[in-house]
Order: structure tokens, then sequence, then C-alpha cells
């Protein structure tokens, strides 16, 4: 209601209280809505690590968004220190649920040799499957691996 002014005018501070109040009470939809809220500055300042904290908790419920978003943390170092065995851990996580954006990140990890013994093969797998799931970007990295 506050998010989209729906009744009342948009207020993103009164929003994101009541996102909140619900990530409090165990909601993980909530719980990475108020992530993404400090990762953006949107209704709140700004903060990485409260951003983290919470991506965890909704990531520890199976919020297959968070789990991936977990693994762009740990691979960027946003919010925590850049970590590739935690980054891996969260996207395979989020990528063997059908996250295709785990998908194709993964991809991109064995491409690169990141944490993990680099390989063509492997990366193709994950381009392959995240391209099967509709993502434009996995397609093409697959085809130049053909």
């Amino acid at each position: 209601m506050y998010d989209n002014g729906l009744g009342v005018g948009k207020a993103p501070e009164k929003a994101f209280q009541w996102y909140r109040k619900a990530a409090e009470q165990g909601d993980n939809q909530a719980q990475y809505t108020v992530a993404t809220r400090y990762m953006h500055g949107l209704g709140v300042q700004k903060d990485f690590k409260q951003a983290v904290l919470w991506l965890h908790r909704a990531a520890d419920q199976e919020n297959i968004k968070a789990q991936s978003d977990l693994g762009v943390a740990y691979h960027n170092g946003f919010g925590v220190r850049q970590d590739d065995k935690q980054a891996l851990y969260w996207y395979r996580k989020a990528a063997e649920q059908g996250s295709s954006e785990a998908q194709y990140n993964l991809g991109v990890m064995y491409l690169k040799g990141q944490g993990v013994r680099q390989s063509k093969i492997v990366a193709k797998e994950w381009f392959k499957k995240a391209c099967a799931n509709g993502d434009k970007q996995s397609c093409d990295a697959y085809q130049k691996l053909d």
C-alpha cells in the first residue's frame, strides 16, 4: 500500500517499516524485500551489511532470489569479504532450484575458474540450463562455447 501509493501517498519509509515487521516475524519474502531495500536505499539508508544479514535469513528459508543474491554478494564482496567458495555455494543452491541468474553465474565461474577448476564443459552445461529457463545472456554464452 505505502509502496505503490494505493489509497495513500507513496511513503517508502513507512513501507520499509511494515516490511521489516513482517520480516522480523519470519516471512521470507519480506526478509528478501528488506534486504533489497537496504541494498538500494529505498525507504532506509543503504547498508550492504544489513542487506546481507537479511539475505541470509531469507535464503535459509529457501528463498531462491535471496540465495542467488547472496552468491552475487560473496562473488563481488558486497557487504561481506569476497569469497568464491561461498558464492559457489549460494549460486548452486539457487541454480539447483531453477534460478537462471544463478545458473548463468555458475557458468561464468566455471568458465573463468573462479573458486573451481576451470571447465568449459561444466560452464556450458550451466549456460544450457539457464538458456532453457529463458535467459538470453546464457543462450549467447552457450552458443559461443559451441
